[in-house]
């Protein structure tokens, strides 16, 4: 599957779904850092997309670049303090 992503991105359908989707199954094979990109790119593109920033962030805060996190999952709290995953991102900015 994260193949025939590629293929669509390199093909030049830059799609901020696609980088999502890539980013997912990346954090499924334990490639945090690549996932961690794939959100970013998705960023990019949708700067207020609530699940590229709470993914981003939460791993970044996994892969050592905490400032970084703290700062997507900031963001990601402001523009979405309702969404279900508000409540681990505030649990995440405790630590």
């Amino acid at each position: 599957m994260l193949a025939v992503i590629d293929r669509n991105l390199a093909a030049g359908t830059d799609d901020s779904r696609l980088n999502m989707e890539a980013g997912v199954i990346l954090v499924g094979l334990g490639r945090d850092a690549d996932a961690a990109v794939r959100f970013k790119r998705v960023l990019l593109t949708d700067p207020d997309s609530p699940n590229a920033l709470y993914n981003a962030g939460t791993i970044l805060f996994q892969i050592g670049e905490p400032d970084e996190g703290r700062g997507l999952l900031r963001r990601f709290l402001q523009l979405h303090p309702d969404h279900p995953y508000a409540t681990y991102a505030r649990q995440q900015l405790e630590q």
